[in-house]
């Protein structure tokens, strides 16, 4: 499932079963979360987990129209908090993790289960976009609860 998080300054949690979506080109937009993103919306794909098994999460951005992904500024896509019941390679993803495709900017973190039950991800995310004129930081943490079948 893909989903495409709304920006607003409303405090919701996303969880991985939302009561309500629109699909819109294979994707739905998710209920709101607490982000303070102006020219960006973050941008979650959870899968399905199970325990000793790789999964993949893939978390990003994507960037409104007219302004792109500034390169040059130090990136971040980061873990506030060590996971419980999976093993993520690491904890803090860089410029040099990111993946771009089109006007989003994504990066994969591969995760290995390693209990059942349900895991809250507490997740960062921290870039710059830029326009012809000027460039923004943005900034937006949120948490993401993934479940791990047995």
């Amino acid at each position: 499932m893909e989903i495409i998080v709304k920006r607003s300054a409303v405090n919701k949690k996303l969880i991985g079963a939302l009561s309500v979506f629109t699909f819109i080109s294979g994707m739905c937009y998710a209920s709101n979360i607490n982000a303070a993103l102006t020219h960006s919306t973050a941008v979650v794909k959870i899968g399905q987990y199970k325990v000793g098994e790789e999964g993949t999460l893939w978390v990003g951005f994507k960037v409104d129209k007219g302004f792109k992904w500034n390169k040059k500024f130090n990136s971040k896509i980061g873990l506030l908090k060590e996971p419980e019941l999976i093993k993520p390679p690491i904890t803090v993803y860089k410029n040099e993790d990111f993946y771009v495709q089109d006007n989003m900017v994504l990066v994969l973190l591969k995760i290995v289960p390693i209990t059942s039950g349900q895991e809250r991800l507490k997740i960062i995310l921290r870039f710059s976009v830029c326009n012809d004129v000027t460039c923004y930081i943005e900034s937006v943490r949120f948490d993401i609860d993934i479940n791990i079948r047995g």
